[in-house]
């Protein structure tokens, strides 16, 4: 299962990566985003990215499940959960009504779930 979850945390990397740099950002890195990505992996999830760190922290979690392991990974979670929060609030106020919609249409981390 860990390993799943690291396979699976840097194949929706790639993903998001990819279709941010293609779609939101003409300049060489991932930030800024200029333009509001809403296909490819953005039309079932709004945070790939952050999805991807949550499989990451989850798979090496298992790969060693002790109590400062459990520890360091609620950290992360919260870190994580706590950051793609914070970059809600810049969207909408970057790119407005077009991202409220969007976020009304598509979940954040799991299509159909959360």
């Amino acid at each position: 299962m860990s390993w799943a979850l690291l396979i699976g945390s840097g194949v929706v990397a790639m993903a998001g990566a990819r279709q941010l740099h293609a779609r939101g950002s003409p300049v060489a890195g991932i930030e800024p985003t200029t333009a509001l990505v809403t296909d490819g992996i953005y039309a079932h999830m709004r945070h790939p990215l952050y999805l991807s760190l949550l499989l990451l922290a989850a798979g090496i979690w298992l790969k060693d499940v002790t109590w400062a392991a459990s520890g360091w990974a609620v950290g992360a979670v919260a870190a994580i959960l706590a950051t793609a929060r914070a970059e809600e609030g810049e969207l909408a106020a970057q790119f407005g009504e077009a991202y409220r919609a969007y976020r009304r249409r598509v979940r954040g981390f799991i299509p159909g779930v959360v």
